[in-house]
């Protein structure tokens, strides 16, 4: 199903972006075919193709997103065709960057429909589907607010992502689309046992770890409590400390290169 797109969009410039609290919307419009361009995509994306095709190569595998096409990808490094339409020589997409925080409150709000798929797993990074009349409505509703930016524009289109969310989700095949956003969230909670075990001698301040474990900072701590039965700051601390004695009594690195290895800002903490 084809989107209506305003004039506005097809200008010379090939990127236009909107970068909100928990979201950020892109529309990328170009005039000429890009092959295979690496993109990292470091939130979860969105991306609906407007007019031309998207080629994505993961896992081995092509897959071709054509216009009135959508896909959702997982975080992660991607490499990338864009094929412009054989008649506009235009390719144009909408993509949609989300936070894991906006899938977490989108889950949160929505929790009976997670009930029934727990156990099951998608194993993979990608869904791909059809716009609706639903999906293609909501989709052209985006445009002005998109472009004509307000003061009421981050909650108009945080409402408007979720309208779109939803609309996904009463396409077919809708529940893997749901086990991909859980999943999304649990890949993100890594064993916080091995991670603290090959990080702890690393310069980083707590909000840190717990960024890089997938966590917020008071789940960080709930579950470093459980598993190490300390608070992280003591347990850190002691780990440099015997990887410090250790290098000490083992090696012929001076003191301030011990220092700096295990973790320590400056002598004064070793």
């Amino acid at each position: 199903m084809t989107v209506e797109i305003p004039d506005y969009f097809f200008n010379d410039a090939t990127y236009y972006s909107l970068n909100l609290e928990e979201l950020t919307f892109i529309n990328y419009c170009i005039h000429s075919t890009e092959n295979n361009k690496e993109m990292d995509f470091k939130s979860n994306g969105i991306i609906i193709v407007l007019s031309g095709e998207k080629k994505l190569y993961i896992d081995n595998e092509i897959i071709s997103v054509k216009t009135g096409e959508i896909v959702y990808l997982r975080k992660g490094k991607y490499f990338m065709s864009a094929i412009t339409d054989a008649n506009k020589h235009i390719y144009s997409s909408l993509v949609f960057f989300i936070s894991d925080n906006f899938i977490k409150e989108f889950i949160d709000n929505n929790k009976k429909l997670f009930m029934n798929i727990e156990q099951q797993v998608s194993n993979r990074n990608y869904y791909k589907f059809n716009i609706s009349k639903f999906i293609k409505t909501n989709i052209e509703s985006l445009f002005p607010y998109l472009k004509f930016y307000n003061q009421y524009s981050n909650d108009i289109l945080k409402l408007k992502l979720y309208e779109l969310i939803y609309n996904i989700i009463q396409t077919d095949n809708n529940i893997n689309f749901l086990i991909l956003l859980k999943e999304t969230l649990e890949d993100n909670r890594i064993n916080l046992k091995l991670f603290m075990e090959d990080n702890y001698y690393k310069s980083l301040k707590l909000e840190e770890y717990a960024n890089l474990s997938g966590r917020s900072l008071t789940k960080f701590k709930t579950d470093f409590k459980k598993i190490f039965n300390t608070t992280p700051k003591d347990w850190i601390n002691k780990k440099r400390l015997e990887k410090s004695k250790f290098l000490l009594l083992n090696t012929d690195n001076s003191i301030t290169d011990i220092c700096y290895m295990c973790g320590f800002d400056n002598l004064s903490h070793f």
